[in-house]
């Protein structure tokens, strides 16, 4: 999982996770942190997900780590 400051352009906070399998074609993923769950897309070319909406991005960032417990889920091609 990955938490993203692109110096020079302002970003911060860019969420994405490589989960190490592909997912299924337009799978849907989230991430849950403490039971609140975040909407992930998902790119099965390149076996990672990134937030469905960037304004979730500080929120989750801030769960993080404040939060006790994060679960990522995801559909792979197997199913």
């Amino acid at each position: 999982f990955l938490v993203t400051h692109r110096m020079g352009t302002g970003k911060r906070n860019e969420v994405a996770t490589l989960i190490g399998y592909p997912y299924q074609p337009g799978a849907e993923a989230s991430a849950t942190v403490d039971g609140k769950a975040y909407p992930m897309v998902t790119d099965s070319e390149q076996d990672a997900g990134w937030l469905a909406s960037t304004a979730d991005e500080p929120s989750l960032v801030d769960a993080m780590k404040r939060g006790s417990e994060m679960v990522v889920r995801g559909i792979s091609t197997r199913g």
